[in-house]
């Protein structure tokens, strides 16, 4: 089905959203910007986030995030951590 395939908003569209958003513009106007047939999806996007813009996230924020995450131990782990885990793994993996 043609119709149904769903379209997503580049990096530069979400920016532009947010900032039409900022400045006051209804959702039937910047849906109208951003040339979209329905204001549906950037309905979608203001609600996911309640209508406040998500921060700018760096990579070296999501790399401290995945680092505090991976020194968490976890009960399926047998309350060991993932890194330590892996660890073993590796010493227990015959060398190819």
């Amino acid at each position: 089905m043609e119709g149904n395939a769903r379209t997503w908003f580049t990096p530069k569209q979400r920016a532009e959203l947010w900032e039409r958003w900022k400045r006051g513009q209804c959702v039937a106007d910047i849906a109208r910007a951003l040339e979209r047939r329905n204001k549906s999806g950037v309905y979608r996007v203001l609600a996911v986030n309640g209508g406040i813009a998500p921060p700018p996230r760096s990579q070296a924020y999501l790399n401290k995030i995945a680092l505090r995450l991976n020194q968490r131990p976890r009960k399926t782990l047998g309350f060991e951590t993932p890194a330590a885990c892996r660890a073993a793994w590796r010493s227990a993996s015959p060398k190819l």
